[in-house]
């Protein structure tokens, strides 16, 4: 009896690997007219991401961020320098077109 349980569990369990479809697929979405990166809120959160795990919370006090578009196709954020502090800001670029992060430092 046993036997016929496990035959039986096995042959379905083959059905059901069968049904599914063989291939995925993928869609190619397309980017919006403004790129993945249209506006200086976006790149502003991308740089806060990058920049967080690599620098820490102390990055949310160079807030505002100084976000500037060069050649209208480069995010250029900069963080705003803390008069009471030591060090540097944070510097990101970001490529508007496809949210490539091109270069990510944090000054002295």
């Amino acid at each position: 009896m046993k036997h016929i349980g496990y035959s039986l569990f096995f042959l379905l369990s083959i059905l059901l690997i069968q049904c599914q479809p063989n291939q995925m697929q993928y869609v190619d979405v397309p980017p919006n007219r403004g790129g993945y990166v249209p506006d200086a809120k976006t790149a502003s959160r991308i740089a806060e991401a990058i920049s967080v795990p690599i620098y820490g919370e102390g990055i949310y006090d160079q807030q505002p961020f100084q976000i500037t578009l060069e050649a209208d196709s480069i995010w250029h954020i900069k963080g705003t320098f803390n008069k009471s502090g030591f060090g540097g800001v944070v510097h990101v670029k970001i490529r508007k077109a496809d949210a490539k992060v091109l270069y990510v430092m944090h000054g002295k």
